[in-house]
């Protein structure tokens, strides 16, 4: 099982890179180094590049982190992620804009890039 790891690209959006395996720890984790990296820089906007990465999660699970989500990126005007088409379910997506957050789920980073820049 391939290692979890994330790397942080700052920039317009501020860009997280993800691979190996992930389970709902390392998720979590991951939008709460967001929410600080953020915070601390003053960016508006997170691209989760997660195309590579093993999703691992329940269907609580992705509501769990789709809540999360929300909560903790709150004043975020944009948020995206980019996942495998295998690993496409909706849930997260779902449960963060149900919480109010900007979010939206892409199979393609051109995509979501591009969507990330509109006003």
């Amino acid at each position: 099982m391939a290692a979890f790891t994330l790397t942080v690209h700052h920039g317009s959006p501020l860009l997280f890179v993800a691979g190996g395996h992930a389970r709902l720890p390392d998720l979590i984790g991951m939008v709460e180094m967001a929410s600080t990296v953020a915070r601390m820089q003053g960016y508006e906007r997170v691209l989760f590049d997660l195309i590579t990465v093993q999703i691992q999660l329940t269907r609580d699970e992705h509501v769990e982190l789709g809540q999360h989500a929300a909560r903790t990126l709150a004043a975020m005007k944009r948020v995206a992620s980019v996942v495998d088409p295998r690993f496409r379910v909706g849930t997260s997506e779902d449960a963060a804009r149900t919480g109010g957050l900007q979010l939206r789920t892409f199979t393609s980073l051109a995509e979501a890039s591009a969507w990330m820049v509109q006003p």
